[in-house]
């Protein structure tokens, strides 16, 4: 998933502020069943200004441990994608169709037209360099037609030749319209992708405003957003409703709404009130500029960042704890099966790093707790010896290894039964409980 999410943050990154005019060659496949449409210009993008821009938000809104665990997981990816984007234009590669459809959900399928002068062959081979470098997906290919490189899955390209489609009007009359913004999202709703809503419906939780969203979503004809990083933050929502009245209770809809939107952004509502949301006969239109849009992004930036960073930080946390369980283990082999009476003295013996007794959650050398000390590797393999302590991770969940050399990542629930076989198999051996920390 994390994967996904840094591919999809790529496309938005490189779409390119200028000539919208769709490629014909392109758009070949945008029929009915087709949902969304993003185009991307590659030679005009500011990538770098781009992500930069969005690390420098990131370290305003984070804490300054959060900012470097950020930057320091970003190098790398950065560094991948700079290297794909720099091997795709070397080939001659310039745009960047993805088409959301409902026969590939949740995928999409990437289209790369072949510029005149370009050697189809050789940017094909650069293309598949790229898949082959970044992409996980099975039977993904990449396929030359005419003027266009296609990547997609083997049956949903095999499908979308073969299948008639009756294709949309609108498709033609929005994509031709250059957009306000770099980054550029075209969606209009198909009558499946509304009936399978409607049958969701029932399932979905009933939150407030709710049914007037339902409501509206059936009379939207189409939806673009746009936004752009650099120079300056920004970004706009223009949709179509079926009539003038249903344009008109949209406006009201999301005037309503801004203080739930606040609330769940964790927003000053002031900042939202200053957002216009307006309708101009079917259209409805919402800007939002510099100030507002930093302050919106940045929370939006926030809680993805920080269970990223405290997933990465859990990985590193539980790659220490299997370290510390596996030298007890080898500890043990070497004196009889016993077991140390610390951590400390396989620290002394040098069996372990010192950086390996410090989880990165909470950066102390004291992060784990040890309740081997008295026992030996005949306790049974269900008894744990090494955990985290409590407050290593925010949601209270613990790594802990035990006897049998595997480590899980517990509730805070199981834990307490760990806890209790612990110090069952410490009262038969005659030895003090032991205190959890």
């Amino acid at each position: 998933m994390f994967k996904k999410t840094i591919i999809c943050l790529c496309l938005v990154m490189w779409l390119s502020p200028l000539n919208w005019a769709a490629n014909q060659d392109a758009l070949r496949y945008v029929d009915d069943l087709v949902y969304g449409v993003i185009r991307l210009d590659t030679k005009t993008a500011d990538f770098s200004g781009s992500l930069d821009a969005l690390l420098n938000l990131a370290g305003q809104t984070l804490e300054p441990r959060q900012a470097d665990h950020l930057k320091q997981a970003v190098a790398q990816s950065r560094q991948i994608m700079e290297e794909d984007l720099a091997t795709f234009q070397q080939a001659g590669g310039r745009e960047i169709y993805a088409i959301f459809n409902l026969r590939d959900t949740p995928l999409f399928s990437l289209s790369f037209p072949v510029d005149a002068g370009v050697d189809a062959e050789g940017l094909k081979f650069a293309i598949e360099k790229v898949i082959e470098h970044s992409f996980n997906i099975d039977d993904l290919v990449v396929e030359s037609q005419e003027k266009l490189i296609w990547v997609v899955k083997r049956p949903i390209l095999d499908a979308m030749k073969t299948t008639q489609v009756t294709k949309n009007p609108l498709w033609a009359n929005l994509l031709d319209q250059e957009p306000l913004r770099p980054f550029q999202i075209v969606v209009v709703p198909n009558e499946m992708q509304l009936r399978v809503l409607r049958e969701m419906w029932p399932a979905m939780p009933g939150m407030a405003g709710m049914e007037q969203f339902k409501t509206m979503l059936l009379q939207c004809r189409w939806m673009t957003i746009g936004a752009q990083i650099v120079p300056e933050m920004a970004f706009e929502v223009s949709l179509e409703m079926q009539s003038e009245e249903m344009a008109n209770q949209a406006v009201a809809f999301g005037k309503v709404m801004i203080p739930f939107i606040a609330d769940a952004l964790d927003i000053d509502v002031s900042v939202l009130n200053t957002i216009p949301i307006e309708s101009h006969g079917q259209q409805v239109t919402c800007s939002v500029h510099q100030r507002q849009a930093q302050q919106i992004l940045g929370r939006l930036i926030l809680n993805p960042v920080q269970q990223l960073i405290a997933h990465n930080q859990q990985m590193t946390c539980a790659r220490n704890v299997r370290d510390l369980g596996l030298a007890l283990l080898m500890y043990a082999d070497d004196h009889k099966r016993q077991l140390p009476a610390s951590l400390e003295i396989l620290k002394q013996a040098g069996e372990v790093d010192e950086k390996v007794l410090i989880c990165p959650s909470v950066n102390k050398d004291t992060s784990y707790g040890y309740c081997g000390d008295g026992l030996d590797t005949k306790c049974g393999p269900d008894l744990i010896v090494v955990y985290d302590k409590k407050d290593n991770h925010i949601d209270s969940f613990r790594n802990v290894f035990f006897l049998d050399g595997h480590l899980e990542w517990v509730t805070p629930e199981y834990f307490q039964e760990l806890k209790e076989k612990v110090n069952v198999a410490r009262e038969e051996r005659g030895l003090p409980p032991h205190i959890f920390e």
